[in-house]
Order: structure tokens, then sequence, then C-alpha cells
């Protein structure tokens, strides 16, 4: 299951790994992000991003589970 989201102005596409790790990539950057209780990246970027990201996630599994 993969989507596209814009966030902060950026369009970016999220490629589920498996549940809980996921490839984001955007013209500018590529991250894995991985969920323990929240979610999490092993690359250096802010936190206010990880968090867009992470939530852009959580939206789209949400409404997936509908």
């Amino acid at each position: 299951m993969n989507f596209e989201a814009l966030v902060n102005g950026e369009m970016y596409s999220f490629y589920f790994i498996k549940e809980t790790m996921v490839l984001v990539s955007s013209s500018q950057a590529e991250y894995i992000l991985y969920k323990k209780k929240q979610w999490h990246c092993a690359d250096d970027i802010s936190p206010a991003l990880l968090g867009m990201l992470g939530t852009a996630i959580e939206q789209y599994a949400n409404a997936s589970a509908i």
C-alpha cells in the first residue's frame, strides 16, 4: 500500500516496507521511518518534519482501515 501526500508544501511518496516501516521520498530527500511507540527516523531530520510525516502515515492508515 503506497500513497502520496503534500506535507509542509512538498509532495512526498510513502512506500510501506512493512506495517511499521515506511520509505518516504520527495524530490529532495529519502527517509526510512519506523514505528515503535511513535515514529522515528535514523536520518537527521527535524522533529517537526518527522511529526508531520508520521501524521500523514497515521491519517492514511486510519482512512484505509475504514
